[in-house]
């Protein structure tokens, strides 16, 4: 069955016709319509998560974007067996949804669209849950720790409150879901923090108390909806003096996922989209989580000691640390950086506007600030690649012209972006996040060079550089 069969036998059950209604009345459903969801749809496929990511997600102002079915399965194993869990920003439940049927399920959800769509959704699987609409950066009444806690909170929002005390609002995600359980934590978030600047003290604190126990590295294209590379932290109450570091990249599989056209014409419905992905099947997660629970040494993963990552400033990147191939030079953090630089390039170049001067102002979009902008950014790429070894990426998203023109290409002929629907204003605002981002990086660039052009710890030769110290010191 395709998502666009579902979603027109699911509104004619729920006798309406209008998507947006849908959470209103799943959250006045009866025992009778669960019962009829279940006879006709069944528990084998998560068709909830898959409607309201399609249909209702907020990926622009709440960051909606739900967690893949691998990816949810590996944070469970790696929390291990839990009588009771607590799930931070559940969303519709695709986290938790894998847990063990005699788990209680405690599920802190803000979004109160999202919080009815998952009460509906555990009601159909007959967990054991409680749903909290509740922002889970809010200090709760009730503050009784649950044996593991999961998340798949948001990126990169500035938090509201000053709880947990962090600058940003991965690390308050991050401080939360420990401070909710008195076992394992295992929490997603952007790779970006792998080498965390705005927060760094929440690092070095975490490490100096032993509460971080693995970093894992995921696979790039795990998510429907993003590219945006992601890592697994794992945290735990009982100290250790050494954190596991695991290259999940090197344990993916390919998975072709194909779906029809939700929208338009028959020209469109159609139309089967094929889109590859990367997955970690059983048999990875079960490697990753040995490597965890027993610290194994292997060509994905090694330990090192939280003394050695906070001298090493408190860089967590495994690729760092891991080295299949004794003769060849680790990753510097200027690799990593440029690296990271080119995923936001691409994200950016994945839909070009061409558009008519005259249209352009109308709209408010200052040609003479994007030349600007446009010529800084070859600019600092060009200087990138006078000290790393990586190739930069050249920005092309968006072309002035004095024809009455108005076009979009989007770049790849099976993925159609998401900034698509209300494209203006949504691909305004993504530019805007993305050069917030690429400055941050073009900064972490500049201090990590800097000091070492000052001391002489880089020379400049015919256009390249030498490396006099880069790879961290040995354990």
């Amino acid at each position: 069955m395709e998502l666009l069969e579902f979603k027109d036998r699911f509104l004619r059950m729920l006798e309406t016709d209008k998507v947006e209604e849908v959470p209103e009345i799943l959250n006045r459903s009866s025992p009778n319509l669960i019962e009829r969801y279940q006879e006709e749809f069944g528990t084998d496929r998560d068709w909830i998560r898959e409607f309201y990511q399609y249909y209702l997600a907020d990926r622009e102002g709440l960051k909606q974007d739900y967690t893949p079915p691998s990816l949810s399965k590996l944070l469970l194993h790696l929390v291990g067996p839990c009588r009771t869990l607590v799930d931070l920003c559940a969303g519709t439940g695709s986290l938790s949804l894998y847990a063990d049927p005699d788990t209680k399920i405690k599920a802190i959800e803000l979004d109160p669209k999202a919080a009815a769509c998952l009460r509906f959704n555990y009601a159909v699987h007959g967990l054991d849950a409680e749903v909290v609409q509740a922002d889970a950066l809010t200090l709760l009444t009730d503050q009784t720790k649950a044996d593991g806690a999961v998340s798949n909170p948001p990126f990169n929002i500035q938090p509201a409150s000053l709880w947990p005390p962090a600058n940003t609002g991965n690390w308050s995600f991050v401080l939360s879901a420990l401070d909710r359980t008195a076992g394992r934590a295992a929490v997603i978030l952007p790779a970006g923090i792998l080498n965390e600047t705005k927060d760094k003290s929440v690092v070095r604190s975490l490490l100096q108390s032993g509460r971080l126990k693995a970093v894992i590295k995921c696979p790039e294209k795990m998510f429907l909806s993003t590219s945006i590379p992601v890592c697994v932290l794992v945290l735990s109450h009982e100290p250790a003096d050494h954190v596991m570091l695991i290259d999940a990249s090197r344990l993916a599989s390919k998975e072709v996922r194909e779906q029809r056209g939700q929208y338009g014409g028959t020209s469109h419905t159609g139309r089967i989209y094929r889109k590859e992905l990367n997955v970690l099947n059983d048999q990875a997660i079960e490697n990753i989580t040995k490597a965890v629970n027993y610290r194994l040494d292997t060509d994905f993963s090694t330990f090192r000691s939280a003394d050695l990552l906070i001298k090493n400033d408190c860089r967590l990147s495994p690729g760092l640390y891991l080295n299949t191939d004794p003769d060849e030079p680790e990753e510097t953090k200027l690799d990593w950086l440029a690296r990271q630089y080119n995923s936001i390039v691409r994200l950016k170049n994945a839909c070009k506007l061409t558009i008519n001067e005259t249209l352009a102002k109308e709209l408010r979009i200052d040609q003479e600030l994007w030349e600007k902008s446009k010529k800084a950014s070859a600019e600092a790429a060009k200087a990138i690649e006078e000290f790393s070894s990586v190739k930069i990426e050249r920005e092309d998203y968006l072309t002035f012209t004095r024809s009455r023109e108005l076009s979009i290409r989007f770049k790849s002929k099976d993925d159609l972006p998401s900034i698509f629907n209300q494209f203006i204003q949504l691909w305004v605002n993504q530019t805007v996040m993305l050069n917030n981002l690429e400055n941050d990086i073009l900064a972490q660039m500049r201090e990590y060079l800097l000091p070492k052009l000052i001391n002489g710890g880089l020379e400049i030769s015919g256009g390249r550089y030498d490396r006099r110290k880069t790879r961290p010191d040995s354990q």
